[in-house]
């Protein structure tokens, strides 16, 4: 039986915030400002790496094995890159504490790296790009005056090594549970993507996996809505950068989501509930950024009909701001579709 449990802190809310999201000092400000608008004390997030640090972590690795020279200078590149990115958002007392506590992250990894590359030296090293960005947006919260605290995952998802590692919600639960007792009324930032098994190992939970973590955290949490914002519209027919005319899909299966998953694309994969599922949001963050365009209350993504047969949908962007009236779905009170179809990009 699952243990996905069905109630929460009152109203407990997860929003989940990807890479591109995270790109620089003005997109980490961008962000806290939508926690500060759209979270309350006891929520919790879910974030990605930095803009391109699970590229770079990546390269770093796999040069440390054939280019030492280039490796190198990727590392430093890291180094100057979450330097600059922390330096830029901190006071300079919380800004020292948490470069030191980069680089001594950087040097741990590096003397992996010099033991040769398993697959748990991998995971290890690909893996902390969301700690760094985890740990960063903790504390640009509290120096916002949103008390928070930052989640290692590993502290409590479990899972082990396969091709598509699935997260063990009975060992998972009683040790997220704990954690959250030991910060009550605090936002939680936790780290997507990584989860650990019963060897103590890191496991990544496939790339781009920081959306299974969020639904996931979010199931085990009791969460009554997860959100998961993004610098992009939504759903496309095609790669808009590759097909002229790719089309925004106003309708997507949760059964067409799973399919696609199992694809090489970016998509989000809501976890399979056994029991009860949160309310999953995908919104383009530029709208909670326009004023005269934001919602009272976010949306939720069950339509009142599903698209085609017996599956509940999600729904992008483009499906809410086409329906403009308030509508009554599951005792949520939705005043406002108005999402913006047009996000600009907050990668670099």
């Amino acid at each position: 039986m699952s243990v996905i449990a069905q109630a929460g802190a009152k109203g407990r809310q997860l929003h989940k915030f990807g890479g591109s999201s995270l790109a620089d000092a003005k997109c980490y400000l961008r962000v806290a400002g939508i926690m500060k608008e759209y979270s309350q004390a006891g929520d919790m997030m879910v974030v990605s790496a930095a803009g391109s640090t699970t590229n770079q972590l990546i390269s770093w690795l796999k040069l440390s094995q054939s280019d030492r020279l280039a490796a190198h200078q990727v590392q430093q590149s890291l180094r100057r890159y979450h330097t600059e990115l922390i330096g830029g958002l901190l006071e300079p007392a919380a800004a020292d504490t948490l470069i030191a506590a980069f680089i001594h992250d950087l040097e741990r990894l590096a003397g992996l790296l010099d033991g040769g590359v398993s697959e748990a030296v991998y995971a290890e090293v690909v893996g902390h790009g969301e700690v760094w960005s985890a740990r960063l947006m903790a504390a640009v919260l509290n120096q916002l005056g949103m008390e928070a605290a930052w989640l290692d995952a590993r502290a409590f998802l479990r899972a082990e090594r396969a091709a598509q590692p699935q997260v063990d919600e009975g060992l998972s639960y009683p040790l997220l549970q704990q954690l959250m007792a030991q910060h009550p009324n605090k936002r939680l930032v936790v780290t997507g993507f990584i989860s650990r098994n019963q060897a103590g190992e890191t496991v990544l939970l496939g790339r781009n996996g920081s959306d299974y973590s969020a639904t996931q955290i979010g199931a085990l949490a009791g969460a009554s809505r997860v959100t998961i914002w993004s610098d992009v519209a939504g759903v496309y027919s095609a790669d808009p950068r590759k097909v002229k005319d790719a089309c925004l899909l106003p309708l997507l299966r949760l059964d067409e989501a799973s399919e696609l998953r199992a694809w090489p694309r970016r998509c989000s994969m809501p976890a399979r509930y056994s029991r009860f599922p949160p309310v999953i949001s995908i919104c383009s963050y530029a709208a909670a950024t326009r004023r005269n365009r934001v919602p009272r209350a976010l949306s939720a993504c069950w339509p009142p009909v599903p698209a085609h047969g017996l599956s509940p949908a999600m729904t992008t962007s483009a499906w809410w701001s086409s329906r403009c009236r308030p509508v009554t779905i599951s005792n949520w009170r939705i005043k406002s579709w108005t999402l913006c179809s047009n996000a600009p990009s907050c990668a670099r």
